[in-house]
């Protein structure tokens, strides 16, 4: 029973559904399908899984499932269906060129019922298949060298089919390959019609190498859809044809062969090879026949000398017996022509071999040399003499020997082949012109061969050689005595003999000249010298206590070339006497405290440096000098003689007379007399210094301080720059004290609450700080007492470091030059370093404050001795030399008005004779990262750390191009007035836009109107110098220039200063030097006027030795040739002159 329920909302029908009820349905109702025909197209590269179409039938009964299949003409497989829905899908790739069309029944099944339905696939082209030439090469012939006239001409006709539905319609044709050029078309030799397929030559083809070929081998290529498809191609071979149009060619245009004389007939000589590009297979074309056209005739029988075969091209002789040394060479020419006639030719050049049929001859009958005597160590093999042979023959081993009948020649002379005909007499033994038999020389006989030994049946020639000796200076002096030992006394006076050497020279026959000189290196000091005729002097006073034994070498020199030279040891012993004063043994440092009653202070003893074993030393006696100026000395302190101290070699034993107040004085320097027991007795005065030791009896009060910082780059570590000062006499109570920051610390300083010290922290600014503390002592209950400190941080660039001036004071501590404080009179007075600021200003009228003292250093302290660095800065820095320059000046001056002992000016470690070095000496400036601190007090100073050390070598100023390009860095600047240093892969370079030329920026010249002069640094100090200057006046009188050390140096108690002037005098140079021995003077006698307006140079040379002046190149000598019996002569003394340096200089 059926019902039917309508569901209406809105008056509108939504839906409609049979509801069953009662019996349930069953499946009696086949399916059917909506259509009976179902079409589709498929292109033939469909993928594969495509679904085509879908076909799809019903069932009127509701549980009837529909299950679909391919009932029928699915041939191979080509589709399935969905079976729950129906769709038809493309099971694998479809070929319209086997199946255009499928005919498909698709059957519907509900499990009882079915249905069947037609399923037509259409199967549509597309361009799958390439075109398909109708054979697989094609082949065609062309004869070479065709008309162009006749080109281009049709060889070839190709087709292609296709597969595909447009049957190979639309199909371009191409070529590639050889003779196809793909850039140019128009250069090509084939071409192809792109639409017929109609192949062509387009140029005449040649076919013999190297441009031609016989076969050009080509691939013609089809491409459908108009040149835009697929591509299919076929291989094309053109075959020429040959005709004779290359003639023969030989592989080489000369043929170098070679033939024995004295042969045979028909010895082979030579093989002619040709070659025809021709094609061989074409009749005669390539078919090659040889001729000789060119060849040589022998005299004798009229005969040809050479044949050939026509057929293999082989030369051989047609005569018998060539001999070389007639006709050493032929030269022929050779045709090769093939079967057409055409021909090509070739020469063949037929060196004769030469055979040793030809017998040597020198070519002289007698050599002459003369050789040299041989010299130590012998060196074997030295040519002598090279003689030579002659042999017609071009074959030859040549043998050379000295017979056995000339033993003694053979001895010491071997003889050798040492090229084409050249012997090589040579050493075998050393040769000595003092060896009686070998003086008057050799003569003997040379033999030779050109077979390689002498023989009795060899082919041999002689000749004589004469060899003189020549006597050479190959011996050294010998000494009568190698060693010689003398004692001598300390006290010898200068100027006595000592011992006398005695050489002799075997060499020119014992006439040579020998001559004597002291060793420097063994006597530096230059005590000894020795005479022409050997005999030692004492030169220089002798100190035993210094040097007691000294191993002197004497060398003798003889006068030949080389000179020769020998050595002998002098060893003198040097006997003491009592010159030398006892002394304290050693260094004493008493400290006698304040405010203590009388009490022994110390014991002292006394050594001697002379020999205590002659009795020139203890026992001492001790005494308190009595003639002191400081009478106070005895009221104050006794010294009394204690004989058994110190082992019976007697002692002093100091005490104080009294207490001692250090605020008064806080040290006394006792003059303690000292007697030796020699013959005669020697006396001695020691200083000792009694230092009273500090008591906290003071109060403080407020104090004030300025601290100069200099600095030669940015402060890159913590530095210490003194202690906070409060005006207090008291110096040893920092225990009873403790310091404080007067409110907040200042970040760029520390405090040490301790000690006082302040310390300056690293980035640190140029620039002025006030800084305020206050000070605890606990000792006298003082609190919070005010102290402030003033710190000044300027910089000094790191040039003006290394360029500043420099001075040496003695007697003068580095913190007394600074302290202003003086407590004996309770004042402050300016310091000798305001002083020294205020007088050189003064001198270059400029501010004291323009004035920089940047570099204070104590370089010893007993007795204390103080290096001084300074600049002044008034706009530029003025240079070192000036202010050197001004100290010299001003010397005598400055140490009154400042109360200072000025010993050095231009600090040098190279001043002192052989001290350090003992020739070349250089002061390098050596700058530390570490500052020095000097603390007075009042005042502090922490300056750049600057030392000097000595280096031995010479480094003279060079201004070359070169020696700028040395340097790598620009730091220190090595250009002058200002010039800008760059710096290169291969150096560095000044770049002066504009200052003066020089390499360095410098000034290449000077003029002066008479009045004026130029300061310049001083010269090296070199063991050897060479200055030259060039100079052009018309005054008769002037000074070229001076140079002395510009340093002071206080040596030995006295002030030494070495100098070298150079003047113009009379319109002549005049040159003084002094090495510190004595005033050199050098004239150039025979000169001309130069005071001719004209420029000259001057060249001067100094060493330890001499000193030589050269005007002009020395263009004036006079020169004489050696003519015969006259020997040649070049004299200087019109432009030259030298002296030898005094022998007591200090060299």
């Amino acid at each position: 029973m059926e019902a039917i329920l309508q569901i209406i909302t809105n008056s509108t029908l939504l839906v409609t559904k049979f509801i069953r009820d009662g019996l349930a349905d069953s499946n009696e109702h086949p399916p059917f399908f909506d259509q009976p025909l179902y079409e589709a197209e498929v292109p033939e590269d469909e993928a594969v899984g495509t679904t085509l179409l879908s076909v799809a039938a019903r069932d009127p009964d509701e549980i009837s499932e529909v299950r679909y299949s391919i009932s029928e003409g699915n041939w191979g497989d080509a589709f399935f269906t969905d079976p729950g829905t129906g769709d038809v899908i493309l099971a694998r790739r479809l070929d319209y060129e086997t199946s255009k069309k499928y005919n498909l029944s698709v059957t519907a099944f509900d499990g009882r019922h079915e249905a069947s339905a037609c399923v037509v696939i259409y199967v549509t082209d597309v361009n799958d298949n390439p075109p398909v030439f109708d054979r697989p090469i094609y082949r065609a012939t062309v004869t070479e060298e065709e008309d162009q006239r006749e080109l281009p001409r049709k060889i070839l006709q190709v087709s292609v089919t296709d597969a595909d539905s447009d049957g190979g319609r639309g199909v371009v044709f191409s070529l590639s390959g050889e003779g196809i050029d793909v850039q140019s078309p128009g250069d090509s030799h084939f071409a192809v019609d792109p639409t017929s397929g109609e192949i062509f030559v387009r140029k005449p083809l040649d076919r013999d190498s190297p441009e031609g070929r016989p076969v050009w081998a080509l691939t013609v290529f089809a491409q459908d859809e108009g040149g835009k498809g697929l591509v299919g191609y076929s291989e094309v071979t053109v075959t020429v044809k040959d005709i004779n149009d290359s003639p023969p060619v030989f592989k080489q245009a000369v043929y170098r062969c070679n033939v024995t004389e004295n042969g045979e007939r028909g010895i082979f000589v030579a093989q002619m090879e040709a070659e025809d590009r021709d094609d061989p297979s074409e009749g005669a074309n390539a078919r090659i026949t040889y001729s000789i056209t060119k060849n040589a005739i022998d005299e004798a029988t009229g005969r040809l000398v050479f044949g050939i075969d026509e057929t293999s091209g082989q030369i051989t002789t047609s005569i018998c017996c060539l001999d070389r040394e007639k006709t050493p060479q032929y030269s022929l020419q050779v045709v090769a022509m093939d079967g057409g006639g055409l021909n090509g030719t070739a020469t063949a050049d037929v060196l004769v071999l030469d055979t040793n049929d030809s017998p040597p001859r020198f070519t002289k009958a007698f050599w002459r040399a003369e050789a040299e005597e041989s010299e130590e160590p012998f060196i074997a093999n030295r040519t002598i003499l090279n003689v030579t042979v002659l042999d017609d023959d071009e074959a030859n081993d040549f043998h050379f020997e000295i017979p056995e009948a000339y033993k003694v020649a053979a001895d010491v002379f071997t003889i050798e082949a040492i090229g084409d005909g050249i012997g090589a007499i040579r050493l075998a033994k050393p040769l000595d012109f003092e060896d009686p038999s070998q003086r008057s020389g050799f003569e003997f006989q040379i033999v030779v061969s050109d077979v390689g030994e002498v023989t009795a049946e060899a082919r041999t020639a002689s000749s004589w050689v004469e060899i003189r000796i020549k006597d050479v200076n190959d011996n050294a002096p010998v000494f009568k005595e190698d060693t010689v030992e003398v004692s001598i006394s300390e006290k010898m006076i200068v100027g006595s003999a000592i011992s006398t050497f005695v050489a002799t020279d075997v060499d020119n026959e014992g006439r040579g000249k020998i001559s004597y000189t002291v060793d420097s290196q063994s006597d530096k000091l230059r005590q000894f010298s020795v005479s022409n005729d050997g005999t030692v002097k004492l030169q220089r006073p002798l100190d035993r206590e210094t040097v007691p034994r000294h191993l002197i070498l004497i060398k003798a020199s003889d006068d030949g070339i080389p000179q020769k030279t020998s050595t002998a040891s002098l060893i003198v012993n040097v006997l003491d006497e009592n010159d030398n004063a006892p002394r304290f043994s050693r260094k004493y440092f008493p400290i006698l405290p304040e405010n203590q009653p009388s009490r022994k202070i110390i014991e002292v003893s006394a050594v001697d440096d002379d020999d205590t074993t002659r009795g020139n030393g203890p026992p001492f006696h001790f005494a308190l000098d009595s003639s002191s100026s400081a009478a106070e000395i005895w009221s104050l302190f006794s010294v009394e003689h204690n004989t058994t101290g110190d082992n019976g070699q007697g002692t002093a034993v100091v005490s104080s007379l009294g207490s001692f107040d250090r605020e008064m004085l806080k040290e006394y320097h006792l003059p303690i007399v000292i007697v030796d027991s020699g013959h005669p007795p020697m006396t001695g005065t020691s200083t000792l210094v009694i230092t009273i030791g500090d008591e906290n009896d003071n109060p403080m009060n407020p104090g004030e301080k300025r601290v100069l910082v200099y600095t030669h780059k940015s402060i890159s570590q913590e530095t210490q720059i003194g202690r906070v000062y409060v005006n207090d006499p008291d110096d040893w109570d920092l225990v009873d004290k403790t310091f404080n920051w007067s409110g907040k610390p200042h970040p760029n300083f520390i405090l040490d609450e301790d000690s006082g010290m302040i310390t300056m922290v690293a980035a640190t600014r140029r620039g002025e700080y006030f800084l305020e503390f206050l000070v605890h002592d606990h000792k006298h209950s003082q609190y919070n007492v005010k102290a402030s400190v003033t710190v000044s941080v300027s910089y000094i660039p790191e040039r003006v470091v290394q360029q500043a001036a420099s001075l040496r004071i003695a007697d003068t501590t580095d913190d007394n030059f600074i302290q202003t404080w003086y407590y004996l009179v309770n004042d402050s007075v300016p310091s000798k370093a305001d002083l020294f600021r205020r007088e050189i200003s003064e001198m270059l009228n400029t501010d004291a404050d323009n004035v920089h003292i940047f570099s204070l250093k104590l370089s010893q302290s007993r007795p204390p001795v103080t290096d001084i660095r300074f600049t002044v800065f008034d706009g530029y820095y003025f240079e070192a030399g000036l202010l050197s320059a001004l100290l010299m000046e001003q010397k005598n001056v400055i140490e009154t008005k400042i109360g200072i002992s000025i010993i050095m000016i231009g600090i040098s470690e190279c001043l002192d004779e052989n001290v350090p070095c003992d020739g070349s000496c250089t002061s390098k400036l050596v700058i530390s990262d570490e500052p020095y601190l000097v603390d007075a007090n009042r005042t502090s100073v922490v300056s750049v750390n600057v030392n000097v050390i000595p280096e031995c070598a010479c480094q003279a100023n060079d201004f070359s191009i070169a020696n700028v390009k040395k340097q790598t860095a620009c730091s220190p600047n090595p250009c002058k007035n200002p010039g800008k240093c760059i710096r290169e892969k291969d150096g560095t370079h000044c770049a002066c836009s504009k200052g003066p030329p020089g390499p360095r920026c410098q000034m290449l010249t000077r003029t002066f109107e008479g009045s004026g002069y130029s300061w310049f640094p001083s010269l090296a100090t070199c063991d050897k110098n060479h200055v030259s200057v060039e100079f052009v006046t018309v005054h008769k009188h002037g000074l070229i220039f001076y140079n002395d050390a510009l340093a002071l140096s206080w040596e030995r108690g006295r002030f030494t200063s070495d100098f070298i002037l150079l003047e113009i005098e009379n319109g002549q140079l005049r040159l003084l030097t002094d090495y510190g021995s004595g005033t050199i003077q050098l004239k150039v006698n025979g000169t001309e006027n130069l005071a001719d307006g004209r420029w000259h140079r001057v060249d001067l040379f100094l060493d330890t030795r001499s000193v030589s002046m050269e005007v002009d190149h020395c263009m004036t000598a006079v020169v004489q040739e050696p003519h015969k019996q006259l020997k040649g002569m070049f004299d200087t003394s019109s432009c030259r002159a030298e002296s030898q340096v005094p022998l007591t200089a200090d060299t």
